[in-house]
């Protein structure tokens, strides 16, 4: 009998061991994530990276920039808080400022490092469309910016910046999407056809509605503007 007694409080010991150390492990997640989100939000981009991009669109005035700087810190938090799974890039000046923070190698893996714990990769859109679900990322990164800004996923008005900058920005190749089929897609669970590169639009399919995982990334300049974090 005191064996018994013995072996299950051993059991119950080793029981409340493991779920006080999964908690705390959780706990260390939640403050490395926070933490990674609020570098993200701070980091001061380098500031070459600005006139790279005014030479690629000059209609692109200073004062508009801090506007561009809003929606690449989006884009990368998308990533982080989709649990480095694929997201597709909405827009090409966010798109091209990447592309030249990329080629900053030095700063561009420092950030990462830090941001991430991994280096985000850039995967031209024709490349990342051969390897398919490229609407489901499309959902994934209007689910997750929505959510940045508070937009109901159902909301008949608003539209998040990543997806909007383009057109705000007015650039003769923005890139154009179709908002109420994202906006349908978002609540119905079917996914938006295309990821990089183009106008996305949304045909029939269940999307992943959840967000964590291990895929990410991009790498390289396709030209033609887009592409998909995963790798």
């Amino acid at each position: 009998m005191a064996t018994t007694v013995i072996a299950l409080s051993s059991a119950a010991a080793l029981g409340c061991a493991l779920l006080a150390g999964r908690w705390h492990l959780r706990q260390k997640q939640r403050r490395l994530r926070r933490d990674r989100e609020q570098f993200i939000e701070s980091y001061s981009f380098p500031s070459h990276l600005d006139d790279a991009l005014r030479r690629e669109y000059p209609m692109l005035r200073r004062e508009q920039l801090p506007l561009v700087h809003r929606a690449v810190r989006s884009y990368f938090a998308c990533w982080l808080q989709a649990g480095y799974r694929p997201v597709a890039m909405p827009s090409r000046l966010v798109d091209a400022y990447w592309h030249a923070f990329i080629l900053d190698t030095r700063a561009y893996a420092g950030f990462c490092a830090t941001a991430f714990g991994r280096f985000f990769h850039h995967v031209p859109a024709a490349v990342a469309s051969h390897a398919g679900d490229m609407g489901e990322a499309m959902q994934r990164t209007w689910r997750l910016c929505c959510a940045q800004e508070l937009i109901p996923l159902d909301a008949p008005a608003g539209v998040p910046l990543l997806f909007e900058i383009d057109a705000r920005i007015g650039i003769p190749d923005a890139m154009r999407h179709d908002i109420e089929s994202l906006r349908k897609a978002s609540t119905d669970g079917s996914a938006c056809s295309s990821g990089c590169g183009g106008a996305s639009g949304c045909s029939g399919g269940r999307s992943d509605h959840d967000g964590h995982g291990d895929s990410g990334g991009s790498d390289g300049g396709d030209g033609g503007g887009g592409g998909c974090g995963g790798d």
